[in-house]
C-alpha cells in the first residue's frame, strides 16, 4: 500500500514537473511538448481546469485541437461553464461553437460526453440546447410527408425535424452541425434519439436555464467563480474598524498532492517583490501556503466575474492578479501603518495579517479608500464650474482631467499617463492613492477660484475654440479682460498684455515681473478673497504652477508681435 502511494506521488510529481516546464515555453512550444510527450493524456488531464483553458486561448483554438480531443470531461465541461454564459443567460451561440470545436477535436467523442461522460449532469443541457434549436413533427399514418415543408428532415419518416436558427438568417453551418449531431446519435443509439426528441421538446426552458445556471454556479464556485450578483460584493468597502471585527480564517490539512491541482497564477506572483508576496514567503507552514494558494487564486477569480470578463491570455489574467496584488498592498501598509507594532517588523505583521483574515476582506479594505476617492471626484464634478457651464472633463487640463477620469471609471484607476506603459493602471499602493488625492484636491481648489470670481462664459462657449478651453486660459485670460463676462482677447490685446508682463532676466529670456505677479493677487485673487490669509496653500501651489508654465511657454519669445493666433493656449484668442 505505501508502495503503491510513494509511485504514485512520484508520477504526480513528474506530471507537475512536466506542466511548469510547458506553461512557461511559448505557446507553439507547449503544443509540440505536450503532443509528442509519451504520457499526452496524462499530461494534460494533469492540467488545472484555469491553466488548460487558458493554454487552448493562447496556442489557438483550431491549432489545439489535439489538446482539446484529450480532455478530460472535466476539463470540457469547464471549458463550456465559463464560455457559454453571459451573467445568468446561456449564449446559446457561444456554446454551440464550442460543441463544434469539441466534435471538430474527437468526432466521435460528441456523443460519448453527452451520453457515457457524466450522462446524468449532461441530460438537461442536452434536452435546453435541442429545445431550443429544434422543432418536432411526428407524421400519423393519414399523413403524407409532402405536409412537412422543405425545411423539415426525417431518420425514420415518423419524427420530422426542423433545425431553428438563433438570428432571421439562416446559418448553415449551424443547422449542418446539428443534424450530424442528431445524426450521430442515431448511429448509437436510435431510440435514445427517439427518447431525446419527446424529452427535448417537453421541457420548460426557463426553468432547465435556472437549474443549468445554479449547478454551474456550484463547479465554478470551487474556483471563485461565483455569479456576477455576488462576485461584484469584492468591491463593497470595510473600514479598518469593520475588517478588524471579521472572522479569523480556519486553515484544514491539505494532502500533498492537492498543491499540484493549483492554477500556476499564484506560484508567478509569489516570485514578486511586493508586500504581500514577501509577507507570504515568511509563511512556511505547508498547510497554510496550500490554503493561501487557493484563496488568492479564488480571489482573482471572483475578480474576473465581477469584472464580467471571460479571460483568452496570461496578459489578461495578469491584470486582474495584478489588480489583486494591489489592492492587498495598499490594505496591508494601511493595516501597518494603524497599528504601528514595535516589536514585529512590517513584514511579519502583513504575515500574521494574512494568515488571520480572509484574503477577500484584505482586499475590500484596500479597495475602501480608492472608493471614497471615486466618490469624492463625483461629487466635485457634479457640483463643479465646468460641469455647470457644460464643458466636457478637458477643461482641467490633461494631467488633472487624466486624475478625475480614472477615478471616475466604475472601477477606478490610477492615471499612470505611460510611466509603466500604460494611461491607467489599478491602484496598487498608498502612495499612489495619495498621489491621485492631491491631484484631486488640486482640481477643486482651482474649480472653488473660478466659482469665486463668478466668470460667465457664454461668449466664450460660442466661439469655434470652445473645445480648448480649459482653467488655465480662462484664468489668463479674465486676468487680461478684468471683466465677468468673458470675451475672447484680440491678438492686439494679448500682445500689449505680454510686453507690460514680461521683462529680460539677467540670461536675457523672458520672465514675469514682480509686479505683475502683484497685479494678479490685487486684480483678479482677492477679488474672489477678501484677505491674503483666506488663500490655501493648495491655490498658491496652482498659481505658481500657472506662472511657472507661462513664464516658459513665452521665455524665448524676442518679439511677441510674430506670435500665431492658431499656436496660442494659454489664452483664449480670436483667429486673425
Amino acid at each position: 500500500m505505501k508502495k503503491s502511494l510513494l509511485n504514485h506521488n512520484k508520477i504526480i510529481e513528474k506530471l507537475k514537473v512536466k506542466r511548469e516546464k510547458i506553461l512557461a515555453l511559448t505557446p507553439e512550444q507547449a503544443l509540440d511538448a505536450i503532443i509528442n510527450d509519451n504520457e499526452a493524456a496524462p499530461l494534460i488531464h494533469s492540467f488545472c481546469e484555469d491553466d488548460l483553458h487558458l493554454l487552448i486561448h493562447e496556442i489557438g483554438i483550431q491549432d489545439a485541437l489535439p489538446i482539446i480531443a484529450m480532455a478530460s470531461s472535466k476539463q470540457l465541461t469547464y471549458i463550456l461553464d465559463i464560455e457559454s454564459w453571459n451573467k445568468d443567460r446561456f449564449d446559446f451561440n457561444a456554446a454551440l461553437n464550442w460543441l463544434k470545436v469539441f466534435k471538430t477535436a474527437a468526432p466521435k467523442r460528441l456523443v460519448n460526453w453527452f451520453f457515457k461522460e457524466e450522462p446524468e449532469e449532461k441530460k438537461d443541457l442536452l434536452n435546453f440546447i435541442l429545445n431550443r434549436f429544434i422543432s418536432i413533427g411526428i407524421r400519423d399514418k393519414n399523413m403524407d410527408p409532402s405536409d412537412f415543408d422543405d425545411d423539415f428532415f426525417t431518420f425514420d419518416d415518423t419524427f420530422y425535424i426542423k433545425i431553428k436558427s438563433l438570428y432571421e438568417q439562416k446559418d448553415e453551418q449551424a443547422e449542418k452541425f446539428i443534424k450530424n449531431f442528431l445524426q450521430d446519435i442515431a448511429n448509437y443509439d436510435y431510440y435514445l434519439l427517439q427518447n431525446l426528441l419527446f424529452t427535448s421538446s417537453a421541457v420548460i426552458s426557463s426553468e432547465i436555464e435556472e437549474e443549468l445556471f445554479r449547478i454551474k454556479n456550484i463547479r465554478l464556485a470551487e474556483k471563485g467563480f461565483v455569479p456576477y450578483y455576488e462576485a461584484v460584493g469584492i468591491y463593497q468597502p470595510l473600514t479598518y474598524e469593520i475588517f478588524k471585527k471579521k472572522e479569523k480564517k480556519i486553515f484544514f490539512k491539505q494532502t500533498e498532492t492537492k498543491l499540484t491541482d493549483l492554477p500556476k497564477i499564484f506560484f508567478k506572483h509569489t516570485k514578486q517583490k511586493d508586500l504581500f508576496a514577501t509577507a507570504v514567503n515568511l509563511i512556511k507552514n505547508p498547510d497554510i501556503i496550500s490554503g493561501i494558494y487557493y484563496e488568492f487564486a479564488s480571489l482573482c477569480n471572483q475578480i474576473i466575474s465581477a469584472d464580467k470578463k471571460i479571460i483568452k491570455n496570461k496578459k489578461e489574467l495578469n491584470q486582474f492578479i495584478e489588480k489583486a496584488r494591489g489592492y492587498l498592498n495598499i490594505s496591508l501598509e494601511a493595516s501597518y501603518k494603524k497599528e504601528n507594532p514595535t516589536r514585529k517588523t512590517k513584514d511579519e505583521f502583513c504575515a500574521d495579517i494574512i494568515q488571520k483574515y480572509m484574503l477577500a476582506d484584505i482586499f475590500r479594505f484596500g479597495y475602501q479608500p480608492v472608493l471614497s476617492l471615486k466618490r469624492k471626484a463625483e461629487k466635485f464634478v457634479k457640483e463643479s464650474f465646468f460641469k455647470k457651464n457644460k464643458f466636457s472633463l478637458s477643461f482641467l487640463d490633461e494631467k488633472l482631467a487624466g486624475v478625475c477620469g480614472g477615478l471616475l471609471l466604475d472601477k477606478p484607476l490610477f492615471f499612470d499617463n505611460y510611466k509603466n506603459g500604460s494611461l491607467y493602471k489599478n491602484f496598487a499602493s498608498q502612495k499612489e492613492i495619495q498621489n491621485a488625492e492631491k491631484k484631486l484636491n488640486k482640481a477643486i481648489i482651482a474649480d472653488i477660484f473660478l466659482k469665486k470670481l463668478d466668470i460667465q462664459t457664454d461668449e466664450i462657449k460660442k466661439t469655434s475654440f470652445a473645445t480648448f478651453i480649459n482653467y488655465k486660459n480662462i484664468l489668463l485670460t479674465f486676468w487680461v479682460k478684468k471683466e465677468k463676462l468673458l470675451t475672447p482677447l484680440t491678438k492686439e490685446e494679448l500682445i500689449k498684455f505680454l510686453n507690460t508682463i514680461f521683462e529680460k532676466n539677467n540670461n536675457k529670456t523672458n520672465q514675469i515681473k514682480k509686479s505683475a505677479k502683484q497685479d494678479f493677487l490685487s486684480e483678479v485673487i482677492l477679488k474672489a478673497f477678501k484677505t491674503k490669509a483666506d488663500i490655501s496653500i493648495g491655490l498658491a501651489e496652482i498659481l505658481k504652477e500657472l506662472f511657472d508654465e507661462l513664464e516658459e511657454e513665452y521665455k524665448y519669445i524676442e518679439n511677441f508681435k510674430l506670435l500665431d493666433a492658431r499656436y496660442i493656449k494659454l489664452f483664449l484668442i480670436t483667429a486673425q
